[in-house]
């Protein structure tokens, strides 16, 4: 009976998240480098299709990896286009080293 219920909790554990592979890695690294970047941008770069670039962005999005900078009008397409971002990069922006005047009294 003990290994019968050994497998009961193996069965409900939550799978461990997929780790990033060579594409997501090379995605990151030139997004953290350069900015933000649209997936065409990207695929250019790393001469891959747009649609792994896609699919890759979308999946290091869902993740928390990366941001959706903005969106842009681009010629030729019919839709706005996203541009990523490191979200790391996010976090440094969204931060103010400065204290705000709320806390004028001394206290920070």
């Amino acid at each position: 009976m003990l290994g019968n219920d050994r497998f009961q909790a193996i069965r409900h554990r939550k799978p461990a998240g997929r780790p990033r592979g060579e594409v997501a890695d090379a995605v990151v690294d030139i997004i953290e480098s350069s900015g933000p970047l649209t997936a065409r941008d990207i695929a250019r770069r790393l001469q891959l299709t747009v649609n792994v670039v896609k699919f890759t962005c979308s999946r290091l999005h869902a993740r928390g990896e990366i941001t959706v900078a903005d969106t842009i009008r681009v010629a030729g397409s019919n839709r706005p286009v996203s541009r990523y971002s490191s979200a790391r990069g996010a976090s440094i922006l969204i931060t103010d080293p400065q204290p705000h005047s709320v806390f004028s009294d001394g206290f920070q």
